[in-house]
């Protein structure tokens, strides 16, 4: 049961940053452009329901979590408030990161401000990157390319055209390795997506928002149900596997009939706006 619900409480952290399935849309600054980006806002929300059976006995697991971070591309800097909520309990972190050279170093407080934890990751020790970047969101505009036009919408004043598809096999993992942050999630079950069968990934459904006179991308979203359902049945044969220390599964083992989870809902929404607006980020004083 801890291992499940770190896995998750993980799962909630990796979502931090880029979090992916409803609606997404972003107000635009005087014709910002790929080109012309420096910096923006980026608000998320993610909302998680399973269900976990053990030896018969069910537990119903519903968690939230809010973010709100401001974004510089020159240099790749971010920092973000972000509140969880899980089991009745509300954790708030604020969380720095900076990219220095070939790392990025990652500041996060749990206590307002007061103290703060340093953490160093290599460029490549992460399945995405830890900040948004052009190259990113220009990846996600393509999609738009074999994505069905299902509508306009006016978002906070501008006009939006409304694209649906799904990304899959090679193309969803190419997502997790430059943009999602499922493939930090991924990894953090010892998994390099690299290492994922194409078929394994299944498909993600998305939806992505693009201002109708620069072609930017005002927001995007996904539902990740599927693929979350496929990791916590991979997750729990791994601890049975484990567990057995070496020793074969009877072939008659039913996993199901001991440990199950379902997976009703992994939803997220995020939103860009405040385009070229956002003012240098300053390291916390305390950290």
């Amino acid at each position: 049961m801890k291992t499940v619900k770190k896995a998750i409480a993980m799962l909630l952290a990796v979502l931090m940053v880029g979090a992916l399935s409803c609606t997404a849309w972003a107000d635009q600054a005087d014709e910002v452009t790929f080109d012309n980006l420096e910096s923006f806002r980026e608000d998320s929300n993610v909302t998680i329901d399973m269900e976990m059976s053990i030896l018969g006995e069910s537990q119903v697991m519903q968690m939230k979590m809010k973010t709100a971070s401001d974004v510089t591309l020159d240099p790749e800097c971010s920092f973000t408030d972000m509140t969880a909520e899980s089991d009745g309990e509300t954790q708030h972190s604020l969380v720095y990161s900076v990219k220095e050279d070939s790392k990025y170093v990652i500041y996060t407080s749990n206590d307002e401000g007061a103290t703060w934890e340093k953490q160093e990751l290599e460029e490549n020790a992460s399945a995405n990157e830890s900040i948004p970047t052009v190259d990113s969101l220009k990846m996600i505009a393509g999609y738009t390319e074999k994505f069905e036009k299902t509508g306009t919408d006016e978002i906070h004043g501008r006009k939006a055209d409304i694209y649906e598809g799904v990304l899959a096999g090679d193309e969803f993992k190419e997502f997790m390795l430059k943009a999602g942050s499922l493939g930090t999630l991924v990894e953090s079950f010892g998994i390099p997506v690299e290492d994922l069968d194409s078929s394994f990934v299944g498909e993600l459904p998305m939806k992505v928002a693009l201002d109708q006179e620069t072609g930017m991308v005002l927001g995007y979203s996904a539902d990740m149900g599927a693929f979350m359902q496929k990791m916590m049945e991979a997750m729990m044969s791994s601890i049975i596997a484990a567990s057995l220390q070496g020793e074969e599964m009877p072939p008659d083992f039913d996993l199901s009939a001991f440990l199950s989870i379902k997976v009703n809902e992994v939803k997220s929404e995020c939103v860009f706006y405040d385009f070229n607006q956002v003012e240098a980020i300053q390291m916390p004083k305390a950290a």
